[in-house]
C-alpha cells in the first residue's frame, strides 16, 4: 500500500494564508481578553460605583493578571476618558483606542479629501471594515 498525500489537505493549504490565518487568531484572543477585561470592569464599577484609574486595579480581586494583547504579547490597553480597552492590532502601535464615531469620522474626511461625497453606502461598507478589525487599535466600548 503508497502512501499518498492528502490532496484535500493541500488544496486547503494553498488557499489558506498563514499569516491570515495567524492574524484571525489574534482577533479571536484579542476578543477572549476583550471580554475578560469588560466583565472585570463591570464587577468593579458595580462595587465601586466608578471605573478604575488604571486596570491594575482590577488585580488581583477582579483578575488574577491583566490578560495580554495578543498582538504585542503586552497586556490590553485602557482608555478611561474615551472608555474603551483596546489593542494595538496589527501595525503594534499604541495610538490610544478608536471609538466607531471617531473612525468613521477619519473615514469621511478621506472621502471627501477625495473630492468625493460621503453616502450611507459608503458608511455601511466602513462600518463592515471597523467590524473586521481593518482599523488601527481595535477597540471595545466599555458602554454602561
Amino acid at each position: 500500500m503508497y502512501a499518498t498525500p492528502n490532496s484535500l489537505g493541500k488544496a486547503f493549504l494553498s488557499n489558506t494564508s498563514t499569516a491570515a490565518a495567524m492574524e484571525n487568531v489574534c482577533k479571536d484572543r484579542a476578543d477572549v481578553s476583550a471580554t475578560r477585561l469588560l466583565l472585570a470592569l463591570r464587577a468593579y464599577a458595580t462595587a465601586e460605583g466608578r471605573l478604575p484609574d488604571r486596570l491594575d486595579e482590577l488585580v488581583p480581586k477582579y483578575l488574577d493578571t491583566i490578560p495580554t494583547d495578543p498582538f504585542d504579547g503586552k497586556p490590553m490597553q485602557y482608555n478611561p476618558e474615551k472608555k474603551l480597552i483596546y489593542t494595538v492590532g496589527e501595525d503594534l502601535t499604541d495610538s490610544g483606542g478608536t471609538t466607531e464615531v471617531e473612525w468613521l469620522d477619519e473615514k469621511r474626511r478621506e472621502y471627501e479629501a477625495k473630492g468625493r461625497k460621503w453616502s450611507e453606502e459608503d458608511e455601511r461598507f466602513a462600518k463592515e471594515e471597523m467590524n473586521r478589525c481593518k482599523f488601527p487599535d481595535p477597540s471595545w466600548a466599555i458602554d454602561f
